[in-house]
């Protein structure tokens, strides 16, 4: 079974994508690298920049932003070295991040689940998003999930 743990939110409206990003991101000091799956011509890519984030929503075709964090706080865990992604396809917004577990400082994996299921449960009630999800990844797998929507399960530890 994979390291990597996955929080995904599927389905944010195109109004709520960049307030969500903002919520998620934080503190603007935590961004390492962004990078991109098109070529978007800017002098920078500064995800604070809105016509560059405007520039990623607005792509005519599927794209993906990568951004590499060096951390990323969540209730009382920091979870380290941390990839945040926003994907575009046709008019459908998704964005998801993934971290290592073996990376963070906590050993108590219940106490993380539940700090992860409460985080992903205010962001997805405070920016209307229905579809939302956490597992080992691919978290798509519903076989490998610690939790879907307001529901535990079935990976538990």
């Amino acid at each position: 079974m994979s390291n990597l743990l996955e929080i995904v939110f599927e389905g944010v409206a195109k109004s709520s994508v960049i307030p969500l990003l903002m919520q998620i991101i934080n503190d603007p000091k935590n961004i390492c690298s962004i990078d991109c799956s098109e070529n978007i011509s800017f002098a920078t890519k500064n995800i604070f920049d809105p016509q560059f984030l405007n520039a990623v929503l607005e792509h005519d075709g599927d794209i993906c932003l990568f951004l590499h964090l060096e951390s990323l706080g969540i209730n009382t865990e920091i979870l380290p070295l941390v990839l945040l992604r926003i994907i575009k396809y046709g008019y459908q917004y998704d964005i998801d991040f993934s971290f290592d577990i073996n990376k963070t400082e906590k050993t108590d994996m219940a106490s993380l689940i539940k700090n992860l299921f409460s985080y992903a449960s205010k962001l997805a009630n405070d920016f209307v998003v229905v579809n939302y999800y956490g597992g080992m990844e691919p978290a798509s797998d519903t076989n490998t999930r610690y939790f879907t929507n307001d529901k535990l399960g079935p990976l538990l530890p």
